[in-house]
């Protein structure tokens, strides 16, 4: 009972809270199973190797791919 309370209540934080978007589109139910693949993590969170992260944090000099597009995870998995 607590645990079906417990993931009732983060059920309700994730559909109305205001930062992780990207992830909520991908992933719009909580769970407590985890994927393992590191590639899916990085896509979903658009955490990761990603130019126009990296970007935000100073750690690369610009947000652009090598082709000249914002370096996002839907523009290398698109585009």
């Amino acid at each position: 009972m607590l645990k079906d309370n417990s993931l009732q209540i983060w059920q309700e934080e994730w559909d109305t809270g205001t930062t992780g978007r990207r992830t909520h589109h991908f992933l719009p139910t909580v769970s407590t199973k985890m994927s393992t693949n590191t590639s899916i993590n990085y896509f979903v969170t658009g955490h990761g190797p990603f130019p126009a992260y990296l970007h935000r944090f100073n750690v690369k000099e610009t947000d652009n791919c090598l082709c000249g597009e914002i370096g996002t995870p839907d523009h290398y998995l698109f585009s």
